[in-house]
């Protein structure tokens, strides 16, 4: 599955009983609800088929909450993060921490399931990390991948990079649904007008400014 952020997924009921145990989580915690991590968060927990016995690795995770909800779900949560000393240690017992640069990255380690959210976009070698992130996944695993993208192509992530993701991905994963429509597009706006949007000093509107979702399986 590759989609862009759109504003039917917001309306899915799971979706959005999804977005309150999110929400809660993070009002617990007194951390910020990132306006892309209002679709992010949910669409992965909805879209990914997570099992107890499951290894996950998070790949740029360590800087917030979210490997949290997904150690509930699973047996265990590697989170590998560059900037140790912004690590979130939430003391559960089903996470672990590793020191990962994924765009140098090499490990003959493979994974259940390998998530890098809203990472990507910060790398100049985005399509080395790529590469290495997709060499982690076992035969059968799944990839999950968001980036933040401006469809003007003014920053990065550009719009004109996504059919070079694809034909990178379709080289060892099947890629089922691709939904790139535009007419659809998930934006703050529409959060506010749902009442899901939760008040935050991070929740910029940019314009033309969306998220892609990846979601694809390994070749067995």
């Amino acid at each position: 599955m590759i989609t862009f952020a759109q504003l039917k997924h917001l309306k899915n009921k799971k979706f959005q009983k999804l977005h309150k145990e999110i929400a809660e989580h993070h009002q617990k915690v007194g951390y910020f609800y990132d306006w892309a991590r209002q679709w992010e968060y949910p669409w992965i927990l909805k879209n990914v088929p997570f099992k107890k016995k499951n290894i996950v690795l998070d790949v740029g995770g360590g800087t917030c909450h979210f490997p949290a909800l997904v150690a509930k779900r699973v047996k265990k949560v590697i989170v590998g993060e560059i900037y140790r000393e912004r690590v979130w240690n939430d003391n559960i017992k089903n996470i672990e921490y590793s020191n990962i640069d994924i765009s140098s990255y090499k490990s003959n380690e493979k994974y259940d399931i390998v998530m890098c959210i809203s990472v990507l976009e910060h790398i100049e070698k985005r399509f080395t990390a790529i590469k290495n992130l997709m060499n982690l996944v076992k035969d059968g695993g799944f990839l999950v991948l968001t980036l933040d993208l401006f469809l003007d192509n003014s920053r990065s992530c550009k719009e004109n990079e996504i059919p070079e993701i694809i034909k990178l991905l379709k080289q060892s994963f099947e890629l089922n649904e691709i939904d790139l429509n535009k007419n659809d597009l998930y934006d703050k706006i529409t959060l506010q007008n749902m009442k899901l949007d939760l008040p935050n000093l991070y929740s910029k509107n940019y314009p033309n400014r969306t998220i892609l979702g990846i979601i694809v399986k390994k070749y067995e």
